[in-house]
């Protein structure tokens, strides 16, 4: 998979998702970055992601850029690249 494939993926991924519980088929809206979550209904856990070791979906990319982005004065400089890129 080339990196303009992933990038293609990364911005087509939407922020929220359906999910169904399997316990009482109550339907909620969670992030999809979210790898684990209770039912808002009933409370069941659901796993909502795979564990891979190498990242095997777009979200562990995005994790990995999530990381990446550190904190303090790293952090600073990465929100301050995402002000110019929101300002386009």
């Amino acid at each position: 998979m080339s990196f303009s494939n992933v990038i293609e993926m990364i911005e087509k991924l939407p922020h929220e998702r359906q999910v169904l519980c399997r316990k009482c088929g109550a339907k909620s809206e969670v992030s999809s970055l979210a790898i684990n979550q209770n039912c808002p209904h009933c409370s069941n856990p659901m796993k909502l992601r795979g564990y891979a070791s190498i990242g095997s979906e777009v979200e562990d990319v995005i994790d990995a850029v999530l990381k990446w982005m550190g904190s303090g004065k790293r952090l600073e400089a990465v929100l301050k690249r995402k002000e110019e890129l929101d300002s386009r």
